[in-house]
């Protein structure tokens, strides 16, 4: 593919410069692209690193002012008086007032949009940007009206990691079928982007208002985001929708050895060590630990005597024993190459899912060879190869023959069908090489960070023309 990069330079918005698999895959994206020789400015809602180049997208000086005073004002009052029962409302109203529009909007269950700065993004670059690439833009850091104005000047490209675009609220819609009919009584306010009243339904027609007037050429990491779109309120505003899966960098996710890995974190190598990865992953409302406890403490009664290692990679607790098996939590972990070492170490991943949409800790594990046991929803079936011969004892998605298939996929919350699925790794080996196998093969083919890069660059090229204007 010839590409051409002259002058091509990118302004990258995003939530955070580092989180979870959106970040992290925006970040890589971006170096992708950098070196092949385009500039890219990255903002942020959040800088959570001092060491990152991402420039914040700043909050309005005004209210961070008022905000600043009003505190220190409360601070001199008694705490007899804010805590009784008529003044405590009456401050609680005096510092949702002082934080601006954006907190008064919050309380009636309103998205935010006072957020003056995102409308300047394109005059603090380094130079005017050929194109625009959105990755999350939920957070509360971004006024979505601002992309109206940036579509006159250069072309937008989005990039899905999850449902928001198109919800009145959610990050992912669940089984609630309330962002086709315009949404209005949602049925669960605290999941994330939560709001303590319900305003989905005016929040999902201030988004309809503004995709009737822009035009977006939309990146899905999976079909089933891209199915989604076609129905929902972005529609309008699609010049063009494609499906490019994530990519990993494989320099560093690749097979390894298995006994050198478990030297190195400390791992008995009589194990049978299972993985699974998520950003707080007992309170994450879109992964499954429930479940996976369950089904972890279900198969180490059933097998008292053998030693299994469950490790959580993203969250802090104490660790649970049950017989000679283990519940472990280690945090705290950004090192690609140490995550990589926890998945060498592994004999199988199991991602435990509600609702997910193209989790990359699933390719990571693919990458590195390991065979993956998945709930199949999502985008996730469109991941993993499920083996068909377990069609009908675990989920319908098991469609793929012994030579391609990569894993096994599970109805989600089925911690009887998780059980089955380790117990069938655990007791054929061969299985366990055969789709080790596979997944290697499959993850250099669909998966690679470079080679998803380029579907990028030869999209950006067709639209951005040579010297930088859009067509």
């Amino acid at each position: 593919m010839e590409t051409n990069t002259q002058n091509m330079h990118i302004l990258s918005i995003s939530t955070q410069d580092i989180g979870g698999g959106a970040e992290r895959f925006a970040n890589d994206l971006n170096q992708c692209f950098r070196e092949t020789g385009f500039i890219v400015d990255e903002f942020v809602g959040y800088k959570r690193s001092d060491l990152s180049n991402h420039r914040l997208v700043s909050p309005s000086s005004f209210w961070e002012t008022t905000k600043s005073i009003y505190d220190k004002i409360e601070r001199w009052i008694p705490s007899t008086i804010l805590t009784l029962k008529g003044f405590r409302r009456l401050f609680y109203y005096l510092r949702t007032v002082s934080r601006g529009p954006n907190a008064i909007n919050y309380e009636l269950g309103r998205q935010g949009f006072y957020f003056p700065s995102s409308w300047q993004l394109i005059g603090q670059c380094s130079k005017k940007p050929d194109l625009i690439l959105l990755h999350n833009l939920h957070g509360n850091y971004f006024d979505l009206r601002a992309l109206t104005y940036f579509s006159k000047i250069v072309p937008i490209f989005w990039v899905l990691h999850d449902e928001w675009a198109y919800t009145g609220r959610c990050a992912y819609t669940q089984s609630c079928q309330g962002w086709k009919q315009g949404c209005g009584i949602c049925p669960d306010l605290a999941s994330y982007v939560s709001f303590p009243r319900d305003g989905s339904k005016y929040n999902l027609e201030v988004k309809t208002n503004i995709f009737q007037s822009l035009k977006l050429y939309v990146i899905s990491p999976s079909a089933w985001i891209a199915s989604r779109v076609t129905l929902s309120v972005l529609a309008p505003a699609v010049n063009e929708i494609r499906i490019f899966p994530y990519g990993i960098d494989q320099s560093i996710f690749f097979p390894g050895s298995q006994l050198a890995a478990r030297n190195e974190l400390k791992i008995e190598p009589d194990c049978f060590v299972v993985t699974f990865i998520a950003v707080n992953a007992r309170k994450n409302s879109w992964k499954d630990y429930a479940t996976f406890e369950s089904a972890a403490l279900q198969l180490a009664s059933k097998y008292p005597t053998r030693k299994i290692l469950f490790q959580v990679l993203g969250d802090r607790h104490d660790s649970i024993t049950c017989g000679k098996s283990r519940i472990e939590f280690i945090d705290g972990i950004t090192d690609k190459s140490k995550i990589c070492s926890y998945l060498r170490a592994s004999d199988v991943y199991l991602h435990s899912a509600r609702v997910d949409n193209y989790p990359l800790a699933i390719l990571e594990a693919l990458s590195c060879g390991l065979p993956v046991i998945a709930s199949a929803v999502g985008g996730i079936s469109e991941q993993v190869l499920g083996y068909e011969k377990f069609q009908q004892v675990l989920s319908q998605s098991n469609r793929s023959h012994i030579e391609t298939a990569t894993g096994l996929l599970v109805d989600p919350m089925s911690s009887e069908q998780q059980v089955l699925a380790l117990e069938t790794f655990m007791s054929d080996q061969k299985l366990r090489s055969t789709l080790s196998h596979n997944a290697i093969i499959d993850s250099k083919k669909r998966f690679n960070l470079k080679k998803q890069s380029e579907l990028y660059i030869e999209w950006f090229n067709e639209i951005v023309q040579p010297k930088g204007s859009a067509r």
